[in-house]
């Protein structure tokens, strides 16, 4: 079964810088910057499989100075893990080996953030107990565009 796949689980923050996106579409050009910048790509740390009984029932919430801008269950994923992964692996070329990390996006809420913002992301189980958690201050780095 797919669940037998899953090494482990991890709660991380995945920053897109929207106005690099956007002009990079707008000119063709490479968009990598947007998602290739300091801090873009935030890891809490690994969390046993054990962990989690049901990757399905784990509540996901995101504060951003201490105001509540995503919260939701992964109950509520359009896709579940089982279909990602076997669409991933159909659609191919790709075959998950150990280590690999897959991505499954995010809950309604995504927004602006700004230089000096205090972003509080934390995942908890369905009886409130908490499992994860990330705290990241928004930085800015030069852009050479």
């Amino acid at each position: 079964p797919w669940i037998d796949r899953i090494g482990a689980y991890v709660l991380l923050l995945d920053m897109t810088d929207r106005n690099h996106l956007d002009k990079a579409i707008a000119t063709k050009t490479p968009w990598m910057k947007a998602k290739a910048q300091d801090g873009f790509l935030v890891l809490g740390n690994l969390i046993r499989k054990e962990t989690i009984a049901d990757p399905h029932n784990v509540v996901l919430e995101l504060k951003i100075n201490g105001e509540v801008r995503q919260l939701d269950n992964t109950g509520n994923m359009n896709i579940k893990l089982e279909q990602l992964i076997a669409y991933m692996e159909e659609t191919g070329p790709l075959n998950f080996v150990e280590g690999d990390l897959l991505m499954t996006g995010t809950p309604e809420g995504v927004g602006p953030v700004r230089e000096g913002d205090v972003l509080e992301a934390s995942l908890r189980g369905p009886d409130g107990d908490l499992i994860s958690q990330i705290r990241q201050i928004i930085g800015r780095e030069p852009s050479p565009m």
